[in-house]
């Protein structure tokens, strides 16, 4: 998770090697979390709140520091709940996702049906 400048937009990091993070980040690690659900939790508005609580707000940029991450609260349903849970925001996320594309589609459409109008 980012925890300067753009903080709070996480990412899954699916490997067991030994890497090097940047200073901006926040690798969280946790047992017996899904870690697809703490991805999406970290984007929720409630998680999101619980950040900004915690930011400090008078550093440019804005930054959050780690021991304030572990402050914030998680609510965690027993695992089976969280695999579901991460499945169904995933499933969504890809039908948003596939909209958004086609939506883009209709727009271009759209535009170069424009441009031939009035020219």
């Amino acid at each position: 998770m980012t925890r300067i400048g753009n903080v709070g937009t996480p990412a899954i990091v699916n490997t067991d090697e030994k890497i090097a993070f940047y200073v901006s980040l926040a690798l969280i690690k946790c047992k017996n979390v899904e870690s697809e659900y703490l991805f999406h939790y970290i984007k929720s508005s409630h998680f999101q709140n619980e950040l900004w609580k915690r930011i400090l707000h008078t550093a440019f940029p804005m930054k959050i520091n780690k021991g304030d991450i572990g402050d914030c609260i998680v609510k965690l349903p027993c695992i089976d709940e969280q695999k579901k849970i991460a499945s169904l925001l995933s499933d969504f996320e890809s039908i948003v996702f596939e909209a958004e594309k086609e939506l883009e589609c209709w727009k271009q459409i759209k535009k170069g049906l424009l441009q031939q109008m009035f020219v």
